[in-house]
């Protein structure tokens, strides 16, 4: 669950929204030259379900028992986490695409990536945690496990080379990014990030609206749109108060415009 932090209220959109906003963006993207093996729809299908792991989550989500607020994703327990970002990475494994197509073999090996520079990430930033560092090692061994098996049983299919792997893997962080911008901040400075096939791209966000310069779209300006969940408290009594204020929640859209500058 993203938590956008609205005074004292969340707007709770799902991983599963934001991802598939991300993959809009990779859809209306002006699709760079591709390492061989891999075509711009693979990684749109790859960037639209890497967060497929969270549904039941995101269906169900729970409180901190401590501060009394929803867990959003940056507030997990990585014990949890990890168990998400397993479910996601076989769901692009085993699972067809939202256009019932198959995902490219490396798919996983993408979403995979991504992962494990998260489990990277927050082991690096709490190395006094044993648990966190456990949850890590176990998350790492299982996505090497998951790209050693996928090269074995391809061979040496040109999508699976050093490139093919990591230009996916860049580029579902690039879209990821993106999108949790969009979804979480309400004003930037501008952010000059590295893009998949165009560079380094100055990115301003803020409520509604995103500029990108160079403009890398193949369209003029881009309109996106997704449902939250609005909570008219960020505390609660109890999981049982919890539950009857998230049943009973306002559902809103919310709109951006993505430009050139």
């Amino acid at each position: 669950m993203i938590l956008r932090s609205i005074r004292n209220e969340w707007l709770c959109i799902t991983q599963r929204d934001h991802a598939r906003l991300a993959a809009e963006v990779a859809l209306a993207w002006q699709a760079p030259s591709c390492p061989d093996g891999v075509a711009w729809l693979d990684i749109v299908r790859a960037v639209h379900h890497h967060d497929d792991g969270w549904e039941d989550w995101d269906r169900d989500p729970q409180l901190d028992p401590t501060t009394r607020e929803l867990r959003g994703f940056t507030d997990m327990r990585l014990e949890d986490s990890t168990v998400i970002w397993r479910e996601s990475v076989l769901a692009c494994r085993d699972k067809p695409a939202f256009d019932a197509q198959p995902h490219h073999p490396a798919a996983p090996i993408w979403v995979a990536r991504h992962f494990a520079h998260l489990a990277r990430q927050t082991a690096r930033h709490h190395p006094e945690s044993t648990e966190r560092q456990e949850c890590s090692r176990l998350f790492l061994e299982f996505a090497d496990e998951v790209e050693t098996e996928i090269i074995r049983q391809q061979g040496d299919a040109d999508g699976l080379t050093k490139d093919a792997l990591e230009f996916g893997y860049r580029a579902i962080r690039w879209f990821d990014l993106v999108s949790l911008n969009l979804c979480l901040v309400t004003g930037s400075d501008d952010m000059p990030l590295e893009s998949p096939g165009w560079g380094p791209i100055v990115y301003t966000f803020s409520t509604g609206q995103a500029t990108l310069h160079p403009w890398p779209l193949f369209q003029d300006t881009l309109t996106l749109r997704t449902s939250a969940r609005r909570l008219g408290s960020r505390t609660f009594e109890s999981p049982r108060a919890f539950d009857v204020a998230w049943l009973s929640a306002e559902t809103i859209d919310i709109d951006w415009r993505l430009a050139g500058s």
